[in-house]
């Protein structure tokens, strides 16, 4: 769900006419033979971050390094105990779809990168744009999650809902 892999994978694609990439969904209507392409809207969120928000992490001495990312640090950052949180992010998101619509007619999907969004409210946030954009089937998120255990990372996560005329049919949340 990361904006690096989707475009590289779109990047690895034969030229137009070549390729055709639709949705192969087992419950959804056929396609039609004059279907039009499929709009995908990939929001870099968080917009802005501070600087300070990437730190270089290790256990134990020579141990493999890694990074962790604060998301209290963003500077559009939630706050998960705020109960308008995922409505004022679904209403941004949902004014970011019809600002594309405007642009390239229907959208279909919306990807947020990884750590756009907390866990806790990363599923609301989706129910809620599917319900104000009845013409999304697929909304994909980055979430940062608590982690496992005393001492452990904060955990990485892919947040997934499938739709239907604006319903959520499907919600997952998987280990990335």
């Amino acid at each position: 769900c990361t904006l690096r892999s989707l475009s590289h994978n779109l990047a690895l694609l034969p030229p137009s006419g070549v390729v055709e990439a639709t949705w192969l969904l087992s419950d959804a209507e056929p396609l039609s033979e004059g279907h039009a392409p499929m709009g995908i809207l990939l929001i870099p969120r968080p917009f802005r971050a501070k600087g300070n928000v990437f730190r270089v992490e290790r256990h134990g001495r020579g141990s493999t390094g890694y990074f962790t990312v604060d998301v209290a640090g963003f500077n559009d950052a939630v706050d998960v105990k705020d109960k308008d949180a995922a409505r004022l992010i679904a209403d941004e998101i949902s004014n970011l779809i019809k600002a594309a619509e405007d642009e390239v007619g229907i959208i279909h999907a919306v990807i947020l990168p990884e750590c756009a969004l907390p866990v806790e409210i990363a599923a609301d946030v989706a129910r809620r744009v599917g319900r104000q954009n009845s013409t999304v089937t697929l909304f994909v998120t980055g979430a940062i999650g608590a982690p496992a255990g005393v001492g452990n990372m904060p955990r990485n996560l892919a947040v997934a809902t499938r739709f239907s005329n604006g319903v959520a049919k499907r919600s997952w949340i998987q280990s990335k």
